[in-house]
């Protein structure tokens, strides 16, 4: 479906593009409008080329997403991982059998070097001592608990 802008505005960004460029794109006649001359020609289609690419590489990026293949490794800290994995796995994974799980229950720090030495291509751990160099998102925050039996002298302390 064409567009149609207001003059006013194609010749704006006709201006902004042979200022930026320091050239002149098109020759403007009164009685017939614009025209591109042979420099706007020459960009016009270098232009088209880019966004040819620009789609390519979309649907590029589309199939590569719908296409997950190969082996997907994954470090976890089991005491939190049954709150999450199954939700996160389910999101990616299909019937295709395309993608192989590899999970690796671990602590805290092995989760984390294995993730820095490339062990594991995700990680799902408890944030406290994180290193540095391990950027990650937080999905839920939640106090401590400690879970005694009645009976046990620390149940009625103050906390």
């Amino acid at each position: 479906m064409p567009r149609y802008r207001k003059s006013r505005s194609v010749s704006a960004a006709i201006d902004q593009v042979e200022a930026s460029f320091d050239l002149t794109l098109i020759t403007r006649q009164r009685s017939r409008g614009i025209r591109a001359n042979a420099s706007g020609r020459q960009v016009a289609q270098k232009f088209e080329r880019l966004l040819d690419d620009y789609r390519s590489v979309v649907a590029e990026g589309a199939d590569l997403k719908e296409a997950l293949s190969g082996t997907f490794r994954i470090g976890f800290y089991a005491p939190i991982a049954p709150a999450f994995l199954p939700s996160i796995l389910s999101s990616f994974v299909h019937s295709s059998g395309a993608v192989t799980l590899h999970l690796d229950e671990c602590d805290n720090d092995a989760a984390q070097d294995g993730l820095l030495n490339g062990l594991y291509d995700v990680i799902l751990f408890v944030s406290e001592n994180v290193r540095s160099t391990v950027e990650f998102d937080v999905l839920i925050k939640a106090p401590a608990y400690c879970l005694l039996p009645r009976d046990h002298p620390l149940a009625a302390a103050e906390m």
